[in-house]
């Protein structure tokens, strides 16, 4: 069970029963009698019943049994999500902004539109999720396995890619400009109208990559390897390139 936040309480709380909430400050309210059970900050009165308060709110995070549960458009601010598994989980428009989501189970999990701005997915596992018109600006990616995964219409500006596998994604007018793509797996990927300005894509692999209306401008290109079936490079892009047969 994970807390949610207190909102709207009244102002006489008498012998009212309140659990699950971290709870906003209470001065001045009326709580003779209330019983808090597992809520957050501990209260420092004797006038109501507090049965197990969370004193620590990041280590009982830490702790979150979160698998299974609905947690579509949840706010999980605080929590400690690395290494957590929610593999084919409904996550659609969660919060989860700056969170550790180090080594993270996300295979198949929906996460269309989940605001991901600057979370840590190193090395998380989000095979064939789905991140269509998710914001991953700022993310760090590195070696996460995104094989398959729907990132179309994805946010990604400025995302720490660097050896990402991500063969066979779809980035469909992904926004990717200034991402660091560097010895990126994008064999077979479709980057069809994807925003690429100034995004690093050294020593990555286009093999059969679609880059059909991909913009490329400044995008460093050096050391990619594209091949015959490595669609909307211009002669000029592949001189920068290293041809694989």
């Amino acid at each position: 069970m994970f807390l949610r936040k207190a909102v709207d309480l009244p102002d006489d709380l008498r012998g009212m029963y309140i659990s699950y909430k971290i709870l906003p400050d209470l001065s001045g309210k009326d709580i003779r009698g209330c019983v808090f059970y597992k809520c957050s900050p501990k209260i420092d009165s004797d006038e109501c019943i507090q049965v197990e308060p969370i004193e620590d709110l990041i280590e009982y995070n830490k702790t979150l049994f979160l698998h299974g549960r609905w947690l579509e458009e949840a706010d999980l601010k605080g929590a400690n999500l690395s290494g957590v598994d929610l593999s084919k989980q409904r996550l659609g428009g969660v919060n989860l902004e700056g969170h550790d989501l180090i080594e993270a189970k996300l295979y198949k999990t929906w996460l269309w539109e989940a605001d991901l701005t600057r979370a840590n997915l190193t090395r998380a596992n989000l095979t064939e999720a789905h991140l269509k018109e998710a914001y991953l600006e700022g993310a760090n990616l590195k070696e996460a396995n995104l094989k398959e995964a729907n990132l179309t219409w994805a946010d990604l500006q400025g995302a720490n890619l660097t050896a990402a596998n991500l063969w066979k994604a779809n980035l469909w007018s992904a926004q990717l400009n200034g991402a660091n793509l560097t010895a990126a797996n994008l064999s077979g990927t479709n980057l069809t109208g994807a925003n690429l300005i100034g995004a690093y894509l050294i020593g990555a692999n286009l093999e059969g990559a679609n880059l059909q209306g991909a913009d490329l401008f400044r995008a460093k290109l050096q050391g990619a390897q594209y091949n015959d079936e490595t669609k909307g490079l211009t002669e000029e892009q592949k001189a920068l390139m290293t041809y694989v047969p």
